[in-house]
């Protein structure tokens, strides 16, 4: 991240990402998700697991805000506070 800003935010351009997301889009079998929203719903601050139009929200704010640049926007419903449950 710090080099694309250093080679790419010095030509006026927004540097920004987006990292990976659990969700509920294939990443677990229909069992292990049962596992995986019942640890999220007891230990995550939102109290459930997040979505495709969540990250995408963060998306969007990335790509229209004009002075963010050169940062990553954790969309984890708060698992940084509480920790890795897995």
């Amino acid at each position: 991240m710090r080099v694309a800003f250093k080679a790419i935010g010095a030509l006026d351009h927004l540097v920004v990402a987006a990292g990976p997301a659990m969700g509920t889009w294939g990443a677990f079998s229909d069992t292990d998700m049962r596992g995986v929203r019942q640890k999220v719903r007891e230990k995550f601050p939102v109290r459930r697991v997040g979505t495709p139009a969540a990250v995408g929200h963060a998306a969007v704010f990335l790509m229209t805000n004009p002075y963010v640049t050169g940062t990553v926007i954790e969309v984890s419903g708060g698992e940084l506070l509480v920790g890795w449950v897995f």
